[in-house]
């Protein structure tokens, strides 16, 4: 008898471990996002009347969530949207230190001409939230912030996704599409770094409404991309007008216009990146280098753009091209020309580049040969094409 019971204790023992491993799992929350800030001080917008339905507007109350933390002594304080749905119609904004954290399932809905506004401050920082701008409305906003921080955000309609005019900022995990103009403008000598993000399908408005591109990088800003998907934008996945791109083990992939697209000397520092399929709407390239601008390319493939898989032309502009692959380009892997005044130049290295299926794979047209230079050295291969095909004027020289 005494091993019976124990066989039934030990038997019931196990369906009692067996029912809590299956129960247990459900019965556990995810932390909250006010935990990635210990010791902060949390202000709670639904605390202070927000009503997270989103029937209601919930300026007043993020208004005052906001004034109480300016006056708070501590040096951390977090402006918390716990997970709902939110409705604004004026500018929420942020002053020096504060936190803005939403959890991934909070949905903030704008109406205005911005969400989110940050002016001349130092250390904000910005996390989570589903973020939602109207046709004309511009989601998040900064001028001259430094050391500005924002992550794991999304922003799925608005007019411009986020402009950044000066200071610095770290974008991090963010997905910005549905944007009618840019998703992301970078201006006024900003250096901004965006990192492990998704830049797609914006631009929709243009050509009435906006300039259509993914990002924008103008007026002496830097603009740095590390794993980054910049897809499916109307115009260029990157626009730059004297603006600075480096982008590392990046993809652009069919973006209306060009994959990059510079004017007016730009720099462009591509490095391990995949220019693919760009160029389908306007018939235009992977990458274009051009206005006296410059760029570097290492490691990178430029695959069956619709033209041309790297466009320099004018003078003054200058590439360097190595261990790069030209495939499936559908008029040239590289087109060079420069029939105006100064040089333009490019020296290629160790890349590979395969027939394009209508037209020569490297051709240059230019004034004279010293107007525009082509040198290749070491370790470069030609698979069926010639090395180039140059011409000026009438005249055609073809290098086998």
């Amino acid at each position: 008898m005494e091993r019976k019971s124990s066989g039934i204790f030990c038997s019931v023992a196990v369906l009692v471990f067996m029912f809590m491993a299956v129960a247990m799992p459900s019965q556990v929350k995810a932390a909250s996002v006010t935990a990635n800030y210990p010791g902060a001080k949390i202000y709670k917008v639904t605390a202070y009347g927000a009503d997270k339905t989103g029937k209601k507007k919930s300026d007043t109350a993020i208004d005052a969530a906001v004034k109480a933390a300016r006056k708070d002594a501590a040096k951390k304080k977090v402006i918390y949207f716990p997970s709902g749905k939110y409705s604004v119609s004026s500018p929420i904004r942020l002053y020096d230190g504060m936190i803005l954290a939403a959890e991934k399932d909070s949905v903030i809905t704008g109406t205005g001409e911005k969400i989110i506004n940050v002016h001349d401050t130092t250390g904000t920082r910005i996390e989570g939230g589903v973020w939602k701008g109207g046709k004309n409305t511009t989601v998040f906003s900064s001028n001259m912030v430094s050391r500005l921080t924002i992550k794991n955000m999304k922003i799925t309609s608005g007019f411009v996704g986020m402009k950044i005019g000066g200071g610095s900022a770290i974008i991090n995990n963010v997905y910005v599409t549905g944007c009618k103009s840019v998703g992301i403008t970078c201006t006024h000598k900003t250096r901004t770094t965006v990192q492990n993000s998704q830049i797609t399908g914006n631009g929709a408005g243009y050509p009435n409404n906006g300039l259509g591109h993914g990002v924008g990088v103008y007026k002496s800003s830097y603009f740095t991309a590390v794993n980054c998907r910049v897809n499916n934008n109307r115009e260029c996945g990157v626009s730059a007008n004297q603006g600075n791109i480096n982008m590392k083990n990046c993809v652009l992939q069919s973006n209306g216009r060009q994959g990059v697209g510079t004017h007016d000397k730009c720099s462009v520092v591509m490095t391990g990146c995949d220019i693919y399929k760009n160029g389908y709407k306007d018939n235009m390239n992977g990458v274009i280098v051009v206005d006296g601008s410059k760029g570097t390319f290492t490691n990178c493939k430029f695959r069956s753009n619709a033209v041309t898989g790297l466009l320099i032309t004018d003078g003054g502009s200058n590439v360097t091209i190595k261990g790069c692959i030209f495939t499936g380009n559908r008029a040239h892997n590289i087109y060079g020309e420069n029939k105006g005044a100064g040089k333009a130049a490019v020296t290629i290295s160790g890349s590979s580049f395969f027939k394009c299926p209508g037209g020569d794979s490297i051709r240059i047209q230019a004034t004279s040969k010293s107007a525009f230079s082509i040198s290749l050295k070491s370790g470069n291969k030609f698979k069926n094409v010639s090395r180039y095909v140059y011409q000026i004027g009438n005249r055609q020289y073809v290098t086998k």
